[in-house]
């Protein structure tokens, strides 16, 4: 497995890869909901969303289950910090996660 150090931020496009075998359920789920997941959180702690970067869920990310064992994303705009989301819902992004981007 590929992996990235660091986090992708104010990129023009990035994408990344998560097999689902360091996954909780619960976090893949999280993850493929993130947009609704994030919203509450931010409406719920408005002051830890700012500072994770998490308000600019309009920003959006595809992500979905491949089927294979894998969760997958990508985005064309990346201002919402997937990468501090996963620290949020308890995925390791500098070890689990394959970071692309172009």
């Amino acid at each position: 497995m590929k992996i990235r150090n660091g986090f992708v931020s104010n990129s023009s496009s990035s994408s990344f890869i998560i097999d689902k075998r360091y996954l909780f359920h619960w976090q893949a789920e999280a993850l493929i909901d993130y947009y609704d997941v994030a919203a509450r959180f931010a409406e719920e702690f408005p002051a830890i969303a700012r500072g994770l970067n998490l308000y600019h869920v309009d920003n959006y990310w595809g992500v979905h289950d491949d089927g294979e064992g894998k969760i997958r994303g990508c985005t064309s705009m990346d201002n919402f910090s997937m990468y501090n989301f996963m620290k949020l819902i308890g995925v390791n992004p500098d070890r689990d996660v394959d970071w692309e981007d172009y």
